[in-house]
């Protein structure tokens, strides 16, 4: 079978999943799941990034500002609407200046899968304006719940307006 028939048998969600799994902690790998000229929207009215370099560039940078203290996604569910993924969560905030404590911030994450590869992420702070995105209706069931997974470029700035 050729690598391009195996391919084409990957449900989005699998995709997505895979992507999830290796965090961005392994981000090269991660990144072989992204099609070469993926954009990557990470908070909403900011500039997209395109294409491996740029988005390795981002996410390297964000977590050597957060240094020790870098932001962790915690994922909950995700929606698939044909080649779309919607994944909710939240993204966990440890912060240490003076007492220590954890945030919690509502986010989403919208994957557009295009063939065997993620075309396209987006990262909303609303699950709301995620869903809508995505186009997914309110009270559509998930496609699968979890719970654990850490999303690979999920990084983003926290609303609270640490820079």
């Amino acid at each position: 079978m050729a690598d391009s028939d195996r391919f084409a048998l990957v449900e989005p969600t699998e995709v997505v999943e895979r992507v999830i799994e290796l965090g961005y902690r392994r981000l090269p790998e991660a990144l072989e799941l992204l099609h070469p000229d993926a954009e990557f929207t990470p908070d909403e009215g900011r500039t997209t990034l395109r294409g491996h370099e740029e988005i390795a560039a981002f996410i390297t940078a964000e977590l050597e500002r957060y240094g020790p203290d870098v932001p962790e996604p915690l994922t909950t569910s995700l929606t698939a609407r044909g080649d779309t993924v919607l994944v909710y969560g939240q993204l966990r905030i440890p912060h240490n200046s003076g007492r220590r404590f954890v945030e919690m911030q509502q986010m989403a994450w919208v994957y557009e899968v295009e063939g065997d590869r993620v075309a396209r992420v987006s990262v909303f702070r609303s699950w709301d304006d995620a869903r809508t995105a995505a186009g997914i209706a309110p009270g559509t069931p998930p496609t699968r719940r979890f719970g654990g997974w850490q999303l690979a470029v999920g990084l983003g700035r926290p609303a609270t307006g640490h820079a």
